[in-house]
């Protein structure tokens, strides 16, 4: 087995600096609440003292202007699992290690690539995305790969297990994942390294050091392991737990731009693309507020949704400041089926992306359908514009009618006075054998600004303007 672990040493602090739109200027440090210790810390923090394992009270004696954060596994977590959904289109064995490091099992992948550097470098793109620091290591186990990635890291992406095992045995017992019960103990024996335990033979290792250190040991040489690979979901879905609270809806734009770029990448990966997406607004208290995002033209495209979702949020007034934000896109489409040519017609593409800007503006642009149906009351229905290809085959969209009217009015009451009959009546009776029937006279006349529309005359004398002519 050929493992590469990725190791993350500041994933909680590089999602906080990504979500900045400006340059930091100040200090600022990730602390464990039950230990009081700094766990993460910036450049800023680091020049001036502010270490990784540093109390708390020294730290704030080093820095007056330091940001304090506390230290939350469960957003590395979320970050691990959105990483690990992008590199699954690259190598599909992957194993989620805590909350800072992922596994890579590289030798079945190999098969695939014509060369070792092509998987390396489509591993390295997927991780440039992110824009994470992060530190890698190779070696037939994964505690092996895990430790050398953590304490030696190697300068490069690399496979190279030849001398993973020698540079593994020169790391000091500190570096092994015991409690400080059991670290004290192998220092009053005498170990320094993992060298002087691998020297020993296996059953003195259980005899004298106990199951857990044996089982430990074994983990580091073992060629066969038995892991919990990654699965992946059917649906995209991306989280992202704000840093600070997002009182305005427009300050949400900048965090959502990273969601977009992964779906783009998600997307683009998988040569699909999508027309229907939502993003979902988590609030401390109140409940979680839904925007459901489509577009006529569908697309893979981060900059349209971007924009799209954009003019949703000007609508919105927040009640409440904003702490999380998720992005699901269940619907996608092959990209085949909507690619373009030099003689194809571009111009239909550009109507969808306008009716689409327009939709998220308004509240919803609707359009006339005639349906075959002799009763006008019910022939024509207002339809939704991006329910056009959900229509069923009787269906006709209103605007490529050839005659017609092009308003329908609403049935209210009017004076005949005022309008010049020009022809009629028409006299409609159907359906007498349900209990809708229907009986009407119809009247085409002008009104007294000179347009042409069409009148009903009920059996109760009782007249309504019903359409308008263009």
């Amino acid at each position: 087995m050929i493992w590469l672990a990725l190791y993350f040493p500041k994933l909680q602090l590089d999602a906080y600096l990504l979500q900045q739109s400006e340059p930091l200027n100040h200090p600022v440090i990730i602390v464990d609440k039950q230990s009081y210790q700094v766990v993460q810390s910036c450049s800023l923090a680091q020049q001036k003292g502010v270490l990784p394992g540093c109390h708390f009270a020294q730290a704030c004696l080093l820095l007056s202007d330091a940001k304090l954060l506390l230290y939350r596994p469960e957003i590395a977590r979320k970050q691990l699992q959105t990483m690990a959904q992008t590199l699954y289109q690259v190598c599909a064995d992957i194993v989620v290690g805590g909350c800072d490091r992922l596994l890579l099992r590289c030798d079945r992948m190999l098969q695939y690539y014509q060369t070792e550097t092509s998987l390396l470098t489509a591993i390295q793109d997927c991780l440039q995305s992110f824009n994470y620091q992060y530190q890698s290591a190779s070696a037939t186990s994964q505690l092996a790969a895990c430790l050398l990635a953590q304490h030696a890291p190697a300068r490069h992406l690399c496979l190279q297990t030849q001398k993973s095992s020698q540079t593994l045995a020169k790391l000091s017992i500190n570096c092994l994942p015991v409690t400080a019960k059991q670290l004290k103990n192998l220092h009053r024996m005498g170990f320094k390294n993992i060298a002087d335990l691998q020297r020993l033979p296996s059953y003195q290792v259980g005899r004298h050091l106990g199951s857990e250190l044996h089982q430990l040991i074994a983990e580091l040489q073992a060629d066969q392991q038995l892991a919990t690979y990654y699965q992946p979901s059917e649906h995209f879905t991306a989280e992202l737990e704000l840093m600070y609270e997002v009182g305005q809806a427009e300050a949400l734009l900048f965090p959502l731009r990273r969601l977009f770029m992964q779906l783009q990448n998600y997307l683009t990966r998988r040569a699909v693309i999508t027309d229907r997406l939502s993003v979902i607004l988590h609030f401390r208290t109140e409940p979680a507020k839904k925007i459901v995002i489509t577009s006529q033209q569908a697309s893979a495209q981060s900059g349209l949704w971007l924009e799209l979702v954009k003019y949703q949020l000007e609508k919105i007034q927040l009640t409440a400041p904003v702490l999380n934000l998720t992005l699901n896109c269940q619907t996608f489409i092959t990209a085949a089926n909507n690619q373009t040519n030099l003689f194809s017609q571009q111009d239909h593409h550009s109507k969808q992306t306008l009716f689409a800007r327009l939709s998220s503006r308004c509240r919803q642009i609707s359009k006339y359908a005639l349906v075959k149906d002799y009763r006008l009351k019910h022939a024509y229905r207002t339809i939704a514009w991006h329910q056009t290809s959900q229509l069923p085959k009787n269906y006709q969209i209103f605007s490529q009618l050839h005659a017609g009217p092009i308003y329908l009015c609403q049935h209210q009451a009017i004076d005949k006075q005022k309008f010049t009959l020009l022809a009629g009546p028409q006299r409609l009776v159907t359906h007498w054998w349900s209990q809708e029937a229907q009986q009407q006279d119809y009247f085409y006349a002008i009104n007294q600004q000179q347009q042409y529309i069409r009148l009903i005359k009920t059996p109760t004398l009782k007249w309504y303007q019903d359409a308008l002519f263009a």
